[in-house]
Formats: C-alpha cells, structure tokens, sequence
C-alpha cells in the first residue's frame, strides 16, 4: 500500500465515522453538561449514570433534580425521598431497591455482572 492510498482510506473512514456519529444519540452526561452547564446537574446525572443506563439517568436525573436544583435543596431530602425520586416503582418490585437498602458510608453497591 502507497501512502497516498493509505490516506485515502483514513479519510474515507474518517467520513463515514463522522456521518454516523451525528446518527447516534448523545450520551445523557454530555446533553446535561452542554444544555444545562450547572456543574451540580453534571455531578448529579453522572453519579446517577454510574450504574444505570441512560434511559434511566435521563428520567432519574430529570425527577430528582425538579426536586433539588441545588445542594441545599438536596441536603433537605431524606434517603427515602430520594431513594423515591431515583427509583420509582422499582421500589415496590425489587427488595434491594428499597431506600433502607442504599448503598450508604458503610454499605457497598452490590455488583451484578462484569463491568
């Protein structure tokens, strides 16, 4: 291979990987740093996308920062408010979900699967 033909092929990938990428939707962290710009929104949606995919961040974000657009707002909470907040419904359908189960200071997330 000529290196001119090589180029050729980089940029012809190059051109197809930059008209995929405006297909594919923006992960929920980057949305909320580019439309929000809140450093505690950012810190929020990106604990929260740690461990759940971004369908759930997105609404689990959403719910909980209605609720506390601010640090302060968020220290007035309880763990069941916003264990609730987190997850809703989930609560009822799975024991580990519930608030008294929160991975807490002394607690950890149980892993579930490689990562």
């Amino acid at each position: 291979m000529t290196p001119k033909a090589g180029r050729t092929d980089i940029d012809s990938i190059v051109k197809i990987l930059r008209k995929e990428v405006r297909t594919m939707e923006v992960p929920i962290v980057t949305e909320i740093s580019r439309n929000r710009r809140d450093p505690f929104d950012v810190l929020i949606s990106t604990v929260l996308s740690l461990r759940t995919k971004d369908e759930v961040t997105r609404e689990a974000s959403r719910r909980l920062l209605q609720r506390a657009g601010t640090p302060a707002d968020l220290l007035n909470l309880s763990e069941d408010e916003i264990a609730r907040l987190i997850f809703p419904g989930l609560l009822q359908d799975q024991g580990q979900a519930h608030p008294g189960n929160l991975p807490g200071p002394s607690r950890k997330i149980p892993r579930k699967g490689p990562r």
